[in-house]
């Protein structure tokens, strides 16, 4: 009886051409047959078909899976475009528009239909700027209340205050007869305070001013180093009088004219070098320099003052401000000396900044441009 069983030999595969030149895919095992005698004889089974008709499945398959993953990409990129339009971009949207409302624009709302949280998302920013709006605007009305009432009071004041200051002088003078001794100082006394009496209602009236744009300047070509020097020379004799040292250094090199307007300028400088001699104690010093570079001059004010607690640095330039060390050495003072000289420096074109640390002292910085620039006119207000 024969017997079959499969040879140690693997199996195998290939492509290749029969005899009538057709390509075909063929499979082939080897077996061994034994027949009735021990001999054994290895035999191979052999099984073949058309190549073609073998590889069109395989190529259907890889083009099927071809094609889904196109489709799977479509899909991903379909997705993410309603994902961005249907979420991010009203997202992005109300960034934009929440940082035109930062930088003031208080009118921008959002108009999104999504029916869902990013709608409400934009309802709660609509609402959010309404009431920023009207916060804005109720602050404007109460701005426009307190210039009118500080221009009122200031100008009601104005008149009554010269009048004293003209019959106190009349009297110091001796016009209306001889004073004792004592009598001269207490009404010298009186007319000190009648004149910074006066000077708070100029600087009243001059915030109001700025603040309606009412300020006018004429700017003409001039020096600016002939009015820093007579600020000093004006205000030495106060600091002699406290025993501060007050310096001016003029300049190694003449400096180039610039454009100002001499009266504002000078009150600007005036404010700054009165506030270091103000707040600098008995036995300091105050030092004015210049320098010149590119195309602006730098003015530095240098004192031994109080200084400014560093809780107050950010308040320095703002109305009626004034450090409680400030307050505790000299209780009058309106806090707004300085105010007023930022925007003068700057309607000059320069900028103005300050250094201080307390109980060592201020220094503040200040430039003005050589060349004119272009957005300021020969009178601007």
């Amino acid at each position: 009886m024969a017997a079959l069983k499969l040879a140690p030999a693997e199996t195998s595969a290939t492509v290749y051409q029969n005899e009538l030149g057709e390509d075909m895919l063929g499979f082939w095992a080897p077996i061994v047959v034994q027949l009735d005698d021990p001999t054994e004889t290895l035999w191979y089974v052999i099984a073949e078909e058309n190549a073609s008709l073998a590889f069109r499945r395989a190529r259907e398959v890889v083009w099927f899976s071809f094609v889904a993953l196109v489709l799977a990409g479509v899909l991903a990129v379909g997705g993410a475009l309603f994902i961005s339009r249907r979420i991010v971009m009203p997202i992005e949207v109300i960034q934009r528009l929440a940082m035109r409302i930062g930088k003031g624009d208080f009118g921008q709302r959002v108009t999104v239909h999504t029916h869902d949280e990013i709608e409400e998302l934009a309802r709660g920013f609509n609402q959010m700027a309404e009431r920023l709006l009207e916060g804005k605007e109720r602050n404007e009305q109460v701005s426009r209340m307190k210039s009118e009432f500080l221009a009122i009071t200031a100008h009601q004041l104005r008149t009554p205050l010269s009048a004293s200051k003209w019959v106190l002088r009349m009297i110091l003078d001796g016009d209306v007869g001889p004073l004792k001794k004592p009598q001269k100082e207490l009404l010298e006394k009186g007319y000190m305070v009648n004149e910074r009496m006066i000077t708070l209602v100029n600087d009243l009236l001059d915030v109001v001013r700025i603040e309606e744009g009412k300020f006018e300047y004429a700017f003409k070509k001039g020096a600016i180093s002939g009015i820093i020097e007579d600020v000093a020379k004006e205000t030495k004799a106060v600091a002699d009088k406290k025993g501060i040292r007050l310096s001016f250094h003029k300049p190694a090199q003449e400096l180039p004219q610039v454009a100002l307007d001499a009266q504002k300028f000078r009150l600007a400088v005036s404010n700054i070098v009165d506030n270091a001699v103000r707040y600098t104690k008995e036995g300091g010093r105050v030092d004015i320099e210049l320098t010149f570079h590119d195309d602006e001059i730098l003015v530095l004010v240098k004192d031994t003052g109080i200084g400014i607690p560093k809780k107050w640095l950010d308040r320095v330039f703002t109305k009626f401000f004034r450090a409680d060390n400030a307050v505790k050495m000299q209780t009058d003072g309106s806090g707004l000396g300085l105010f007023i000289a930022k925007n003068i420096i700057e309607k000059h074109g320069g900028r103005i900044w300050f250094e201080s640390e307390e109980g060592k002292g201020t220094t503040v910085y200040f430039t003005v441009p050589v060349r004119e620039k272009a957005s300021r006119t020969n009178r601007i207000s």
